[in-house]
């Protein structure tokens, strides 16, 4: 019995070691939780995964270089919050692209999204393409650098029936 026991913990460890945390399994796991918080409505909880000095880039290709934003973690989470305000729902899909970490533990996220929102009675629709650095820090991983470009913005689509 005892053979057995010792045979099952050390099977375990052996799992346990062969599954530990990556960097990139860090950070998909971080943006697993920022797309709960995001499909929650939930800006503090986003805010959590934001580095201090977080710089948010987001670009609409179509309407030329000056319609680049930049935004501060903080100035970032404001919006946010005003968007979830005017929003009774919101849904969509991220699909990543690559996942890659350098040797200082930065890992560098591509990947595109799929988004819905209710907006009063008409659903938004978004497609838009991420590239984003994170880092460890203080024990988590945390954004450093997001920039987004917008591909796709449909503004009155039929709400769903």
């Amino acid at each position: 019995m005892f053979r057995v026991v010792r045979y099952l913990f050390l099977l375990l460890v052996a799992t346990f070691a062969a599954t530990a945390a990556t960097p990139e399994g860090d950070a998909k796991a971080t943006f697993d939780q920022w797309d709960a918080a995001w499909k929650a409505k939930d800006a503090d909880a986003m805010a959590r995964f934001l580095a201090p000095d977080c710089v948010i880039i987001m670009t609409e290709p179509l309407a030329g270089a000056k319609s680049a934003r930049f935004f501060t973690p903080e100035s970032y989470i404001k919006l946010t919050r005003e968007r979830f305000a005017a929003t009774s729902a919101v849904g969509g899909e991220s699909t990543f692209h690559a996942i890659s970490a350098s040797d200082s533990g930065d890992v560098f996220v591509t990947g595109e999204v799929t988004e819905q929102a209710q907006v009063g009675a008409r659903t938004e629709s978004f497609r838009y393409s991420f590239y984003v650095v994170m880092r460890p820090i203080g024990g988590k991983m945390l954004f450093r650098v997001i920039v987004s470009q917008l591909a796709e913005y449909t503004p009155d689509h039929p709400k769903p029936q």
